[in-house]
């Protein structure tokens, strides 16, 4: 007796011409344009001008739900053109250029850079009231100088006017600070033995 085939809705795997691929890779021309292509429009972003040491943006005193909320929403502007991302003055993202004239503080770059970029520098929001990210786009490239989770870019009395925080410590550093303690309780308690061994020894 035959056994029927089993009926499925299988997906079809589409083959790729390894004629159309450049040698030592899988991506086809068309596949290697489209990528071009939206590398080209989408937002990208760059750290080549990040800075975290200026006292007002040095993010210090920030929980780790604040940087998952920044890297969520830069994920999200990442698959956005740029002139879409620009047109988003509403909610949730408020996309603003800088009023010079209402900072606390101007970018750290050189004065001829300043002067080039100066009709190039946004804001956006880290959804609702949870801080700015700031920097400066040159073609489809955002290039972001801080990160303003305290507001201070424009400080505001209903979000505490300016913040001042203490730098935050390195991974080296906080593991410094509990070897020291670790290093403080060994000498404590090793006191504390020879004081109750000499204590028994004066007994006897």
């Amino acid at each position: 007796m035959a056994i029927p085939k089993k009926q499925g809705s299988a997906i079809p795997i589409q083959k790729v011409n390894i004629h159309e691929s450049k040698k030592g890779s899988l991506f086809t021309d068309n596949a290697r344009e489209t990528i071009k292509k939206y590398r080209e429009q989408n937002v990208i972003f760059s750290w080549k001008f990040f800075d975290r040491w200026h006292e007002y943006f040095n993010l210090g005193a920030i929980g780790v739900e604040w940087f998952i909320n920044c890297m969520d929403t830069m994920k999200e502007i990442s698959n956005m053109p740029i002139k879409e991302f620009q047109r988003h003055t509403h909610a949730p993202l408020r996309v603003h250029r800088h009023e010079w004239d209402r900072v606390s503080a101007k970018y750290p770059l050189p004065e001829i850079l300043l002067e080039e970029i100066e009709n190039d520098t946004y804001q956006f929001a880290i959804s609702r009231a949870n801080g700015r990210v700031h920097g400066f786009i040159i073609d489809n490239l955002f290039f972001i100088v801080w990160l303003d989770p305290q507001h201070n870019m424009y400080p505001m009395q209903r979000h505490g006017g300016l913040t001042y925080c203490d730098q935050p410590q390195d991974c080296y550093d906080c593991l410094e600070i509990e070897n020291q303690k670790l290093k403080e309780e060994i000498r404590s308690v090793e006191a504390d033995y020879y004081e109750l061994l000499a204590r028994t020894d004066n007994s006897k």
